[in-house]
């Protein structure tokens, strides 16, 4: 049987293009091409890419992952989690969103610390606009933070799911934790592919 070793998967973890997180608290943070997200109070976080900014009208246009299951979290998750392609009801998609208030709206913007990892900004949006109508996503290995990154980097990867991969792919757990440590096996794989080619 194929196992990760906990060693193995935290130096895989770290091979990635390094990033950090900053609180949006001004419109004049907010660039083209930037990748943000939004914690959500499920505890996970949304992605997109920033396609333009408005600061008069308070308004953020974005293209993300998005779908039916943004509205509806909880049917959302459970629905990624049964259905791996199109039987889900994500789809890439471009909005608008109205933001009020940015400390109410949790929004971050994802920094990443080696400017050579990413594209330009012009060909962020490009690449984000050519995968428009996909609906494809998997909460595993294609949802919205894999989207996001592959936009802005090349390399399709989800730190949230990775992190809980070095965990739960190395620990014994029982029914039904045990079938979290499978789709976690499966997260470590489906990433360790999507990690070595960029994308074009």
């Amino acid at each position: 049987m194929n196992t990760v070793s906990f060693a193995s998967a935290v130096a895989d973890f770290y091979t990635l293009p390094r990033s950090h997180k900053e609180p949006v608290s001004e419109w004049s943070q907010l660039k083209r091409g930037d990748h943000i997200c939004w914690n959500r109070s499920l505890g996970y976080e949304h992605h997109a890419i920033v396609v333009s900014v408005d600061a008069s009208k308070r308004r953020l246009r974005v293209i993300e992952y998005g779908g039916n299951f943004d509205n509806n979290p909880g049917g959302g998750l459970a629905t990624s989690l049964l259905w791996s392609s199109s039987g889900t009801k994500g789809v890439v998609l471009e909005r608008e969103e109205e933001i009020e208030d940015f400390v109410e709206s949790h929004l971050f913007r994802i920094v990443y610390d080696d400017p050579e990892d990413c594209y330009e900004p012009e060909e962020v949006i490009e690449r984000a606009r050519s995968r428009i109508g996909e609906e494809e996503y998997n909460l595993i290995c294609k949802n919205c933070e894999h989207f996001a990154t592959w936009c802005k980097t090349g390399k399709s990867f989800s730190r949230q799911v990775k992190a809980a991969s070095v965990v739960a792919s190395t620990v014994p757990l029982p029914w039904p934790l045990g079938l979290f440590k499978g789709i976690a096996y499966t997260a470590h794989c489906c990433q360790n592919s999507n990690r070595i080619k960029r994308q074009t």
